[in-house]
């Protein structure tokens, strides 16, 4: 093989490498928000197969939307699912009434919560 050649083909495959690798820590840094990016970007490929006539496009488009939506919805059930403990830690938390939270407590996204010295935390 010529030299030309063989260097393309090794930035190819680091870019391959580097892409696999990368991607699901991106994906976990932004896990809801991603998902829910990539089902309205699948819709946009269905929608935009169905108004071309592209029966395949707008299968697959389809199938993807429905995965990505389903992704979406199971990380949002998952992050309402959080304890006060898998938030904060072992940082005690208390209510605006100093009344101590129990660290298996259900945590509330819209709800403030205080440290030991009255702080607003979260």
């Amino acid at each position: 093989m010529k030299l030309k050649t063989r260097w393309t083909m090794l930035t190819v495959a680091t870019a391959i490498g580097a892409t696999t690798l990368v991607g699901p820590m991106l994906d976990m840094a932004h896990a809801q928000k991603g998902r829910r990016n990539k089902a309205i970007a699948a819709g946009a490929v269905t929608a935009y197969g169905l108004l071309g006539g592209n029966r395949t496009l707008a299968i697959a488009g389809g199938l993807g939307t429905a995965y990505a939506y389903k992704r979406y919805r199971d990380a949002k059930r998952t992050n309402r699912r959080q304890t006060i403990g898998q938030v904060f830690g072992s940082t005690p938390v208390y209510d605006s009434k100093r009344n101590r939270y129990n660290r298996n407590s259900r945590f509330i996204a819209n709800r403030t919560y205080y440290n030991a010295r009255g702080q607003a935390i979260g």
